[in-house]
């Protein structure tokens, strides 16, 4: 008997093995399941059972006891060895009976005219239904589960020996993963993949118990509910896709790599659930506003500025708006960061250092100093700066990330308060899109804005077949252009005696500070 078998999938996302059969009108299934919710690995399943299925075949035969002339025990034969089957066997439908009586104690008599076919042919189908509605209780059907017991040890035999391979826990892939790729990917990326992928491993963890969980075993429909779950707590769509999914598609990568997730598309991949619309959506949301020309009257307010403490509050705005620098990339400077390119004072902002590191290639560059920095006296600042060692503002310690600017920003972002710039889309970044802005409305080609400011200038000319703008062009044709004609910085000049004694202040501090530090940490060691 040959039987078809596919696979199914549940509610859940398992998918089983089924095999359907009849017996007499009804239509009979029967599900093993295969522990996994991987596609590919269920269709592999799938075969290997249908193939040890046709090399095992089990024959389930009936033998029929056929004696016209002792209805009872034809009967009774038929009934406890499969009246079904003994329904549909040629042997039976060739004789001509005209009374029969099932187990139950139906009886039924037949009386045909042998010699009109018709009426015989009618006398054989109502034989046939009248032993299949006689034979549809329970204790008929024994004889069919005795026939399958081998089938379902087989299905169950190849089940346990293709799902029970041993396979790296997902916490283990996520400490390899860590380990493998430490140094490739900047801290902070990795710092937020990797509590990315522990949420994840956690959530599962919770919805198998306590058991160990290995990543071949999930597919896509795990990865949908854990998308389910991250929009319920809040989490945007722009988070999910470009950082959730990233993290994940990158374990999901290393584990082929290493033999733990079969070969073929990853369960993280096309989702879709942060369209263009979207993207359009959350960028007029969470997108930085430039500043507007009342915007920086406020900030370059000599009053307001030159009342500011640490050197930081006073130059970070000044090279925020002559350089459209990165917060990070402007903090992290040294003094030998600034020096002289074919004669000319330049910014080389760079990863050369262990605490130094840039967003994108695209910000690894050499600008010229702006002459209006020049003229406020940024190289004289740099020049008391150096004594101390460190950065430009070496009163400065960076976080676990090597990151200088989140305490500046803050600081900034209290100073914008204070000067009547509420708007939480307002920040140090807006200096940023403020420069390439004004670069922009004076005539400055894109690509020669994209090096100035550091952003990735993609075309096939641009990359592959020029070389960057020396220094002195992006002098000459650039840095003249960044203007604030409205801004009168003349009143501005920096207060170097004042911010002398500032220094050396916060200097002191600092080294008490690492002192105490160094200590606590050897009395704790």
């Amino acid at each position: 008997m040959k039987l078809p078998s596919y696979l199914v999938l549940s509610r859940h996302g398992i998918f089983y093995f089924r095999i359907t059969y009849r017996i007499g009108t009804a239509c009979k299934e029967k599900r093993w399941s295969l522990h996994t919710r991987n596609p590919a690995e269920a269709k592999h399943l799938s075969l290997r059972i249908s193939a040890t299925l046709h090399n095992h075949s089990v024959v389930n035969r009936v033998e029929l006891a056929v004696d016209m002339n002792d209805t009872a025990r034809l009967a009774a034969n038929g009934h406890s060895r499969g009246i079904n089957t003994m329904a549909e066997n040629k042997k039976f439908l060739a004789e001509l009976i005209t009374t029969f009586e099932s187990r139950n104690g139906s009886k039924m008599t037949l009386e045909i005219d042998q010699s009109d076919p018709k009426d015989v042919a009618a006398a054989k189908e109502l034989a046939k239904t009248f032993i299949q509605e006689n034979a549809k209780t329970p204790e008929n059907y024994d004889w069919f589960d005795k026939a399958y017991s081998q089938k379902r040890d087989i299905v169950q035999g190849v089940i346990a020996a293709n799902t029970d391979r041993p396979g790296a826990s997902i916490e283990e892939l996520i400490e390899r993963y860590q380990s493998r790729h430490a140094g490739r990917l900047a801290k902070k990326t990795m710092y937020e993949y990797e509590n990315m992928q522990r949420k994840f491993a956690a959530w599962l963890k919770s919805g198998k118990g306590n058991g160990q969980v290995t990543l071949n075993r999930v597919g896509r429909p795990e990865i949908a509910s854990f998308i389910d779950v991250l929009k319920g707590e809040g989490v945007t769509l722009q988070t999910i896709q470009k950082k959730y999914l990233a993290s994940l598609n990158g374990l999901f990568e290393f584990a082929q790599t290493t033999g733990d997730y079969p070969a073929g598309d990853l369960p993280t991949k096309n989702h879709k659930i942060y369209t263009r619309r979207d993207q359009k959506k959350s960028k007029l949301k969470s997108g930085w506003k430039p500043f507007t020309n009342e915007d920086l009257s406020l900030i370059f307010n000599p009053e307001s500025l030159l009342a500011r403490d640490k050197p930081c509050d006073y130059w970070l705005p000044m090279l925020g708006i002559h350089t459209g620098g990165r917060i990070s990339e402007l903090c992290q400077l040294k003094p030998d960061n600034i020096r002289q390119v074919d004669g000319i004072w330049a910014i080389d902002i760079n990863e050369e250092d262990e605490d130094q590191s840039v967003k994108t290639a695209a910000g690894i560059r050499i600008i010229p100093l702006h002459p209006q920095l020049v003229e406020l006296g940024f190289l004289d600042y740099v020049k008391d700066a150096r004594q101390y060692g460190g950065t430009i503002f070496p009163y400065m310690t960076p976080d676990r990330f090597n990151h200088y600017g989140k305490t500046p920003g803050r600081r900034f972002g209290e100073y914008l308060n204070s000067v009547g710039i509420t708007d939480k889309k307002k920040v140090f970044h807006s200096f940023r899109s403020t420069s390439n802005d004004r670069l922009k409305q004076n005539g400055v080609p894109e690509e020669s804005r994209c090096q100035f400011i550091g952003h990735e200038h993609d075309t096939v000319n641009s990359k592959t077949y020029s070389e960057k703008h020396g220094v002195k062009y992006l002098r000459d044709n650039v840095a003249v252009h960044l203007n604030f004609d409205h801004l009168d910085f003349s009143h501005l000049h920096y207060p170097r005696e004042r911010m002398k004694e500032n220094l050396d202040h916060l200097m002191n501090k600092a080294i008490r500070d690492s002192d105490h530090k160094k200590a606590r940490a050897l009395r704790e060691g």
